[in-house]
């Protein structure tokens, strides 16, 4: 995955060849890859394979996104410190 994370593909070849790479050492029969705007709290995209959830998936996203927005979410307040430039700040100095 690091390897992949420095080559120069599209998100949606990036999340393909991440959910093969899973596949190979985790096994699943789907995947599913929420991209949301952290700062608007909205889905953008979606992309996945053998979704379980396909005839729910409106459902299932909303889910997603509630779990999203839960106070002190650490993904969510990173993504908006990135948004705001002060993540990139504070990663470098890692």
């Amino acid at each position: 995955l690091a390897r992949l994370a420095k080559a120069e593909l599209d998100n949606d070849s990036f999340r393909h060849e991440a959910a093969a790479i899973l596949r190979g050492a985790l096994g699943f029969d789907g995947w599913c890859w929420l991209l949301a705007d952290p700062v608007a709290r909205l889905p953008t995209r979606e992309l996945g394979e053998n979704m379980i959830v396909d005839r729910a998936l409106r459902r299932f996203l909303r889910t997603q996104l509630e779990a999203w927005n839960e106070p002190g979410n650490p993904a969510r307040q990173r993504a908006a410190e990135r948004a705001s430039g002060h993540g990139a700040q504070r990663e470098h100095r890692r």
